[in-house]
């Protein structure tokens, strides 16, 4: 008998995208609330002119997986820890902050002028960072990422006056990404002879793995940035690398991604394991007020294989209780913390299957071809001077909007919307209390090549 507790998810980031890894209890997570695996395995159906009624057998179709369940949206009890579930944002499309960075508390009370969501602000005389947050009267928290150090308490940053104290590193920030349409890894080598010119392609000496340069490399040392081609396999450290233009070197590193990872994922239910492969997917984050808040997740790939194994022993497990969305703060523009029912995001990544006859299933992984996201709360109606909604839906006025919560070092939650704009704008009707339902669509600076639509740290 399966019990539905008695279940262990696994994954793990695919060194070359669609080949599994192994899957056990090195990749065994216990974060996963209703997990599930379901299998696509449609059929032909074989309907010929014949002089019976009944149907010839029916042709197995592709074969792909999709994987849904549910995590806290929590950190961990040591703040130096990073959350156990990174590998999961990051194969929805999310990047994870780049540099050193830092979670700070502003002190509003000096702002003036426009500050916008990732702007070089100098501070501490000679320090920089990347600024992403709310800049509004009143205190709220903005990642600093690209920090040079933290700063001081009291800081005062060059750029409008603004002043903040330090409230210590962020353990994990996470910036929406753009989707890549190219699938871009490197590798680190040494002893490099002659030059690697783009679009020649390599291939490794020991493994047997091929790619496509996509930037000219030369010198004894350095990185390749190539784009793999599809089953030739992983570039391995130390091996020899050749050129199709007749350069050389010796690999320093296994390759690594610089795009958005694929990853292999399992569901054991007792003693039945399913697999995937290639799998990519989006997720939701829901904030209910009073409760923990949870990232939905849904994964799609291509089928690998059901077999019988035993449950895997767990070695990564979530120990932080998640902090109740109590007790925090929020802001909408000019409307500071108001009465809210629920904060939800939707990040809307649109992913598609890459179809190949090599492929036992059909398929060889997932892609994020688009993104979409949308933002729902429901606020208590204000006056109009205080949030005119109507307007702002009216005119497409954009406007900064996040809220953060928690208390515990490590295990504090942010989000930040650098601008959002109304989509609709509802009445509806609360225990008697009129709120406004309003749905919004996050996007990002026409300037802004990075995309940050969502901004999420834990810290």
């Amino acid at each position: 008998m399966t019990l539905t507790q008695r279940r262990a998810i696994a994954f793990g980031k695919e060194l070359a995208e669609g080949t599994a890894i192994s899957l056990g209890s090195l990749t065994a997570y216990e974060v996963a609330f209703e997990p599930t695996i379901n299998f696509g395995t449609p059929k032909k159906r074989r309907r010929q002119a014949q002089d019976k009624l009944s149907e010839k057998q029916p042709i197995r179709g592709l074969n792909s997986g999709e994987m849904n369940f549910a995590v806290e949206y929590a950190g961990h009890n040591t703040a130096t820890s990073a959350p156990v579930w990174d590998d999961l944002l990051e194969a929805c499309g999310m990047r994870l902050a780049e540099g050193t960075v830092y979670v700070a508390q502003v002190d509003g009370s000096g702002i003036t002028g426009t500050i916008t969501d990732g702007l070089e602000l100098t501070y501490d005389t000679s320090q920089t960072a990347n600024a992403f947050g709310a800049y509004v009267d009143g205190a709220t928290y903005v990642v600093l990422e690209n920090a040079t150090a933290a700063p001081t308490s009291g800081a005062t940053f060059a750029n409008g006056g603004i002043t903040f104290t330090a409230s210590g590193a962020s353990i994990r920030s996470y910036f929406a990404a753009k989707p890549y349409s190219e699938r871009t890894y490197q590798i680190a080598y040494s002893s490099g002879s002659g030059t690697f010119a783009v679009d020649d392609v390599i291939t490794g000496g020991t493994s047997g793995a091929r790619g496509l340069i996509t930037e000219a490399a030369s010198g004894s040392t350095g990185t390749l940035k190539f784009v793999p081609i599809d089953g030739t396999g992983a570039f391995q450290n130390s091996e020899a690398i050749s050129s199709s233009g007749g350069a050389s070197a010796t690999a320093n590193s296994g390759q690594s991604n610089l795009y958005v990872p694929s990853l292999s994922m399992a569901l054991w239910d007792s003693r039945r394991a399913k697999l995937m492969k290639g799998a990519r997917g989006t997720f939701s984050l829901v904030c209910p007020t009073g409760e923990e808040a949870r990232l939905n997740f849904t994964f799609t790939g291509a089928r690998e294989a059901v077999t019988d194994e035993l449950l895997p022993s767990i070695t990564k497990q979530v120990t932080a209780v998640p902090p109740v969305f109590v007790g925090g703060s929020s802001y909408f523009d000019t409307l500071q913390n108001p009465g809210l029912r629920e904060l939800s995001v939707d990040v809307g990544a649109a992913v598609a299957l890459r179809q190949s006859p090599s492929e036992s299933s059909g398929y060889i992984s997932a892609r994020i071809g688009a993104r979409a996201v949308g933002v729902t709360f429901n606020p208590e109606a204000a006056a109009e001077a205080e949030f005119d909604v109507y307007e702002k839906a009216r005119d497409a006025e954009s406007f900064q909007a996040g809220c953060s919560w928690g208390t515990a070092a490590g295990n504090r939650c942010l989000v930040h919307f650098p601008r959002l704009s109304i989509d609709q704008a509802n009445d509806e009707d609360q225990d008697g209390m009129v709120h406004d339902a309003i749905s919004a669509i996050a996007f990002s600076f026409s300037s802004d090549s990075a995309e940050h639509e969502v901004v999420l740290a834990i810290f």
